[in-house]
């Protein structure tokens, strides 16, 4: 109804970031909302921000990872110019995992010490992740483990299932490329009751159970 019937720019963007927001791993055919997004926010970097992220997620889901890094440069520097400090913290941790993904393990920590540094209270489950799965990359994977440890004990019973689940698949991750099998296996069990308990399915879950079998099961 926004998109449709009002005639303030700011308004009709804010609506196109509302559904950004609910697309899911769909954003390969959303990119109208962001090129529509960024002719109705001008200059104005407060927009422009949170759409630069969006475009970013979205060349990341298409494996485009330089134009996703590129893209999340400028999303993090016009969060900085509007003083959106949740755009740039998302940004820089976005940044921080593309330079992982694309292999400067360096840059990577740079950018996520400089999300963690920018937010005020305790990080969120998906940055301390995202510096987990950092760790990993950087073959540091004590220090990988203990991020993820952290991660399932603040969770408790009451993490949302999306965070338990991504946090399960990381320690299958960690497991496995430390070769221990038995282990590997464990978290990808725990993923999967999750799964049950919530009577749904996830790629991301068969991800870490097959990726469990591979190191110590049936390939």
């Amino acid at each position: 109804a926004v998109l449709h019937e009002s005639d303030d720019p700011a308004r009709r963007v804010r609506a196109r970031l509302v559904l950004l927001d609910t697309v899911g791993q769909a954003l390969g055919s959303a990119g109208h909302l962001i090129e529509d997004g960024l002719a109705d926010a001008g200059t104005d970097p407060a927009l422009l921000g949170p759409l630069r992220f969006w475009s970013a997620v979205r060349e990341l889901l298409g494996g485009r990872t330089g134009s996703a890094a590129l893209e999340a440069r400028r999303a993090a520097a016009l969060a900085a110019a509007a003083h959106d400090r949740a755009t740039r913290v998302a940004a820089l941790g976005l940044l921080g995992t593309l330079h992982g993904l694309r292999g400067h393990p360096r840059l990577a920590a740079s950018a996520l010490e400089l999300a963690v540094q920018l937010t005020p209270r305790q990080p969120s489950a998906s940055l301390l992740r995202r510096q987990a799965l950092a760790e990993l990359d950087g073959d540091r994977l004590a220090e990988a483990e203990a991020l993820t440890a952290r991660l399932l004990s603040r969770a408790g019973g009451g993490g949302g299932i999306e965070d338990r689940m991504a946090t399960l698949v990381a320690l299958t991750r960690v497991h496995a490329r430390a070769g221990d099998a038995m282990r590997a296996r464990e978290a990808a069990a725990r993923c999967a009751r999750l799964l049950v308990d919530a009577g749904t399915a996830s790629p991301l879950a068969a991800y870490a159970e097959a990726l469990a079998e591979a190191v110590g099961g049936d390939p």
